[in-house]
């Protein structure tokens, strides 16, 4: 288990390696979006009523935030709980994170969809 000082500590070295500077902020908005990532995991966003599911898989659950992680450098500042994302720029976020196989995209895409639903 993670101390607080080690959490502090990664988040800190989290922001110097995404932004390649630390500054006044930062920490907050990567704090911020950790928790609005783990409530849009555990809550039904447009009821606010918590999800009665077991967490998904460790691997599964990286490759999504990967995938997410690319949506946003590339195509969003934000992304909400709720929010749409058309299905070519998903494809793109998969393909550029898992590989082009179809077969890989299609499973990801399934993955994708049941980890949100």
């Amino acid at each position: 288990m993670l101390h607080h000082e080690e959490v502090d500590s990664k988040l800190r070295q989290l922001i110097q390696l995404k932004y390649k500077e630390y500054a006044p902020g930062l920490l907050g908005r990567e704090v911020e979006m950790a928790l609005r990532a783990w409530l849009a995991m555990h809550m039904e966003a447009q009821r606010g009523r918590l999800i009665n599911k077991t967490n998904p898989n460790f691997a599964v659950a990286q490759v999504f935030l990967q995938v997410k992680q690319y949506l946003m450098d590339n195509y969003y500042e934000e992304l909400i709980p709720g929010m749409t994302v058309p299905l070519k720029i998903l494809e793109k976020a998969i393909i550029a994170t898992r590989g082009a196989d179809k077969r890989t995209v299609r499973k990801w895409l399934e993955t994708s969809w049941e980890l949100t639903a």
